[in-house]
């Protein structure tokens, strides 16, 4: 992979698109989706 500094756009959008599908950001959405259902709701 080069450097980020060397790459097109073409490669630095696939770079991107890499990283957002990353296992971190679907744990993270996962967290947010549990939260979300054992939080109480107020009226």
């Amino acid at each position: 992979m080069p450097n980020i500094t060397e790459m097109n756009a073409t490669e630095f959008r696939e770079l991107l698109h890499t990283l957002v599908n990353e296992e971190l950001f679907k744990s993270r959405e996962r967290l947010a989706a549990l939260l979300a259902k054992d939080s109480p709701q107020e009226a």
